[in-house]
């Protein structure tokens, strides 16, 4: 009960986890259902903490966060640092078509963090060869806030040699600042990490 959610999946897989860690499709069925859940938003990484996994001490594991997570009381949880239920750019793209047909339709994106251009742009070349692309994608960079929505994307990065990325994304876009990030990232990580906007 409450209100709408944008449903964040990240590598610990919370609220679709299976009992070994991994992604549960049926458990996802079963959380994308739910009325209030209205976008789905696959976190690959988030301001200042990218490729950077947590783990919760089961000390912390209180019956309620036990029952959030789909884990045990008293369980140490572990979110790795990537993601296990895909691998590289195409499994991303397989992945986002499967969580749509699970979700009967509702809007599937991700956000990240962008440290390398390239890594970026395999992402789009991805997209655009199989012809499927996501509802919307959080992009997170060092500075300034930016909302961009029904974006036609002619070049991504073309100034001071970024690459230039010649497609176009039918999808919506928010870039904000990547600052900050969470407050479990190390200082070194929140202060020096994020691409320059």
């Amino acid at each position: 009960p409450g209100g709408d959610i944008v449903w964040n999946i990240g590598t610990g897989y919370f609220g679709c986890r299976a009992p070994d860690g991994g992604f549960c499709p049926d458990r996802f069925r079963q959380t994308a259902s739910q009325p209030q859940v209205k976008m789905i938003e696959i976190k690959l990484s988030q301001g200042a903490k990218p490729a950077h996994g947590g783990m919760l001490p089961g000390n912390k594991v209180t019956p309620e966060i036990a029952e959030a997570r789909g884990i045990k009381v008293g369980q140490t949880c572990n979110s790795p640092p990537v993601h296990s239920a895909f691998q590289g750019p195409s499994g991303l793209v397989c992945f986002i078509r499967q969580l749509r047909e699970l979700s009967d339709g509702k809007p599937i994106g991700f956000k990240l963090c962008i440290g390398q251009q390239e890594e970026f742009a395999a992402l789009v070349h991805a997209m655009l060869k199989a012809n499927c692309f996501p509802d919307f994608i959080t992009v997170r960079f060092s500075c300034t806030v930016l909302s961009v929505h029904n974006f036609e994307m002619q070049s991504v990065f073309n100034v001071n040699g970024y690459i230039p990325l010649v497609c176009f994304l039918p999808c919506k876009w928010q870039v904000d600042g990547g600052e900050g990030g969470t407050g479990a990232a190390p200082p070194e990580f929140s202060d020096s990490v994020g691409m320059p906007l």
